[in-house]
């Protein structure tokens, strides 16, 4: 027969046996999460360093950039100091539009 006792211990069984149930299904949701997270912290790190290494790139073709134009600017002033007759050449607005257009070469399509 059960009794009353019987009873408050068998529910209080239960109780305790869905306590453990919840407390272990909850340790692995927080441990799915910190794996998320470090997964995306890595995602995160890997992609600033990609980031970092392009920018190292650009900085060095921009710097290769500098010197190159330092060194025509260079040439172009002496070039102008020996032989000032280029200071004067000018063309209107329409020539170096059509000049750079022509540079450019055809547009793709």
């Amino acid at each position: 027969m059960f009794t009353l006792t019987r009873l408050y211990i068998f529910l209080g069984l239960m109780a305790l046996l869905g306590l453990g149930v919840w407390y272990v299904r909850h340790q692995g949701v927080v441990a799915e999460r910190a794996a998320a997270a470090e997964r995306a912290a890595a995602q995160y790190r890997a992609d600033a360093e990609a980031a970092y290494a392009m920018a190292k790139e650009l900085e060095k073709s921009l710097e290769a950039m500098r010197v190159f134009n330092q060194d025509l600017k260079e040439k172009m002033d002496a070039e102008l100091d020996k032989d000032p007759v280029y200071r004067n050449c000018m063309l209107p607005t329409g020539g170096v539009q059509l000049l750079n257009r022509a540079l450019a070469g055809p547009t793709p399509r």
